[in-house]
C-alpha cells in the first residue's frame, strides 16, 4: 500500500509509501523419483501477486544440486499458483537435481524443491531360446529365458494375459501366440528397462511319407531299384542306415547298393517325419563250379552218386538226375550227358555251371578193341600185371589215360606221350578197364586190364 500526503502554501503536506512484503515462490515435484521419459509435476506458490506482465521461468539444477548454470525448463507468464506436467529431460543419472521457480517483475528467486532423483535405465537383459525356437512342431516346446538383472521382476504375459507363477527368469513356452516379458526395477537401482516380445509358433508334423519301389528289392547280379514318395510341399532327404546321402534331395532315389533306406520329409516350420525303412539286398550271384569225381561209368554199374560242386549245399539236375543228387545210367543208356550243378544262397541268389558224364558197356568191349572206330592203338605189358604195366601208344601227341574199376569209378588218371608205367601197388586184385583219350578227345581207347 502506498500513502501520499501533500502541503499547499501554509497548509503542510506530507506523503508516506508504504510497501507489503516481497513476494515468494515455493517450488515442489511429484515423484521425486523419475526414470527417463516419464512424466512428472512441477508446482510452485505464491505468497503474493505479481504484476501482470510478470514471466515464471523453470529452472533445473545440475545433477550436484546447484544453480549456478541452470537449464532453463520452461518459461511461464500468470500471477498466481501453477502446477504443470512435464516429461523427464535427458539428465545424466543422479539423485541431486532440484528445480525451482524465478519470477521477472519483481525479480524473485523461487525456493528450490527437495532433491529429485533422475534414475538410469538399466539395459535390457539378454534374451535366450535355450531350447527349441521360435517355430516349434506339436509337442515341442522352447524355453525362453533372460540373463539375471538384480533387484528386477520378470512379469510374463502370453496373448495379453499374465501368466501366473513367472516371477522367474524363464518360462517353458508350448503353444502358438505371443509372448511377452516385462521387466520392472524393485530395488530402486534403475528404471524399468522395456520389455520382450516372442512370438511362438506351433505347427504340425507332415504325415509319415509312404515309400514305394520301382521293382524288387531283393536283387541278384547288378542292378538298381528306385524308392519313391508321394509327399509334396515338403523337403527331402534320403537316408541309408541313419545317415544322410550327399544330394539325394529329390521325392525319389535310386538304390545301387545293400541297405536299409528311409525318407525324412521336412514342412516349411522345419517339423521333420521320418518313412518306414525299406531293405533293399543287391547281391552278386554265387561262383558256382562243378568239378565231377568222376566222369566215366560203367552203363551195368550202381546208380551214380553225383559230386563235386561248389558252394556246398546245391542240387543237381539234368537228364536221367533223380532226386537233385543221382544219375540213373540204366535208364540213359550209352552216351554223354550234361549234369548241370545249382547253387542258391540265403536270399535267392543262384548260378548253375555243368559237366559231362560218359556212358558205357564195361562188360562188351573186348581187349584190343577201338570203341571210336581209331587205328591209334596201344600196348600194356605184362596182363596180367601184379606191381606195375608198362602202357605203349603209337603216337608223340599228348594222350590222357584213366583206370576204372568194374564198376565203373575212375581209380586214377595221368598225361603222357609215347609211354608210361602204371604202378599198381594200392589196386586190389580184379579187373580193370584203361582208357586212353586223344587230344580235343579226337579219339579213344579201351583196354582191360587184369591185377593179380
Amino acid at each position: 500500500m502506498r500513502l501520499r500526503f501533500t502541503l499547499f502554501a501554509s497548509v503542510l503536506f506530507f506523503s508516506v509509501a508504504v510497501f507489503a512484503q516481497t513476494p515468494s515462490i515455493t517450488t515442489s515435484v511429484s515423484p521425486n523419483k523419475v526414470c527417463p521419459g516419464d512424466s512428472f509435476t512441477i508446482s510452485y506458490t505464491v505468497s503474493d501477486t505479481f504484476v501482470y506482465d510478470n514471466l515464471f521461468v523453470v529452472q533445473v539444477s545440475d545433477s550436484t544440486g546447484s544453480f549456478a548454470s541452470p537449464m532453463i525448463l520452461d518459461t511461464l507468464a500468470g500471477q498466481s499458483d501453477s502446477s504443470k506436467k512435464y516429461l523427464a529431460p535427458a539428465l545424466p543419472a543422479s539423485a541431486n537435481y532440484r528445480f525451482r521457480v524465478v519470477a521477472t517483475d519483481p525479480a524473485v528467486v523461487g525456493v528450490a524443491s527437495g532433491a529429485v532423483n533422475f534414475r538410469p535405465v538399466i539395459a535390457l537383459p539378454n534374451l535366450h531360446f535355450t531350447t527349441g525356437a521360435t517355430s516349434l512342431c506339436t509337442g515341442d516346446s522352447s524355453r525362453i529365458s533372460l540373463d539375471s538383472l538384480p533387484g528386477s521382476v520378470y512379469t510374463w504375459y502370453f496373448n495379453g494375459h499374465v501368466l501366473t507363477n513367472t516371477h522367474k527368469l524363464y518360462y517353458v513356452a508350448r503353444d502358438s501366440g505371443q509372448y511377452i516379458i516385462t521387466i520392472n526395477d524393485t530395488a530402486s537401482a534403475g528404471c524399468e528397462s522395456g520389455s520382450y516380445t516372442a512370438n511362438i509358433g506351433v505347427f504340425p508334423y507332415p504325415t509319415k511319407p509312404p515309400v514305394t519301389a520301382s521293382g524288387p528289392v531283393n536283387i541278384c547280379g547288378s542292378g538298381t531299384v528306385t524308392l519313391s514318395t508321394t509327399a509334396t510341399n515338403v523337403t527331402y532327404q534320403w537316408q541309408n542306415h541313419g545317415n544322410d546321402i550327399a544330394s539325394a534331395n529329390s521325392s525319389s532315389y535310386t538304390v545301387s547298393v545293400t541297405g536299409a533306406y528311409r525318407l525324412i520329409v521336412t514342412s516349411a516350420h522345419g517339423c521333420s517325419t521320418k518313412s518306414d525303412s525299406v531293405k533293399v539286398n543287391i547281391h552278386p550271384n554265387p561262383v558256382v563250379s562243378l568239378t565231377l569225381a568222376l566222369d566215366s561209368f560203367c552203363l551195368h554199374a550202381a546208380p551214380i552218386s553225383l559230386s563235386g560242386g561248389s558252394p556246398a549245399g546245391g542240387y543237381f539236375s539234368g537228364n536221367y538226375v533223380v532226386n537233385n543228387a543221382t544219375f540213373y545210367q540204366t535208364s540213359s543208356g550209352l552216351g554223354t550227358f550234361t549234369v548241370y550243378y545249382t547253387y542258391v544262397d540265403s536270399i535267392g541268389c543262384h548260378d548253375t555251371d555243368s559237366g559231362s558224364i560218359r556212358i558205357f558197356d564195361c562188360t562188351t568191349l573186348p581187349s584190343g578193341i577201338n570203341d571210336a572206330g581209331n587205328s591209334t592203338a596201344f600196348t600194356m605189358w605184362p596182363n596180367p600185371a601184379q606191381q606195375q604195366v608198362q602202357v605203349t601208344v603209337n603216337t608223340t601227341e599228348k594222350v590222357e589215360l584213366r583206370i576204372y574199376n568194374a564198376l565203373g569209378q575212375q581209380m586214377g588218371s595221368q598225361t603222357f606221350s609215347n609211354a608210361t608205367v602204371l604202378q599198381l601197388n594200392n589196386y586190389a586184385p580184379g579187373v580193370y578197364m584203361v582208357e586212353l583219350t586223344g587230344p580235343a578227345q579226337k579219339w579213344h581207347t579201351v583196354r582191360k586190364l587184369v591185377v593179380q
